[in-house]
């Protein structure tokens, strides 16, 4: 009953945390993404590379604030570290 409690505790956090993450990064792209066109250039290009680069960024972040509530980060980030050699 204990570890059913705790799983629900752990995915009420995740959609959570998923849900905010995901509202940030629309504010965070909408306003830069109108200075940037307003101000550096109208280019297409940059602006989709600029969106893929935040949404890189943001799914990162969220991982890694996410595992560490979990408490598996070291794991996680020895296993990439180790993956990519």
């Amino acid at each position: 009953m204990h570890e059913r409690v705790a799983d629900r505790r752990l995915w009420t956090w995740v959609v959570l945390l998923g849900l905010t993450g995901q509202l940030a990064w629309t504010v965070e792209n909408m306003y830069l993404n109108l200075f940037v066109y307003n101000t550096i250039t109208d280019s297409p290009t940059v602006l989709a590379t600029l969106v893929a680069t935040s949404a890189v960024a943001a799914t990162v972040a969220t991982l890694l604030v996410l595992l560490r509530r979990v408490g598996s980060t070291q794991t996680f980030t020895q296993d990439s570290l180790e993956s990519s050699l």
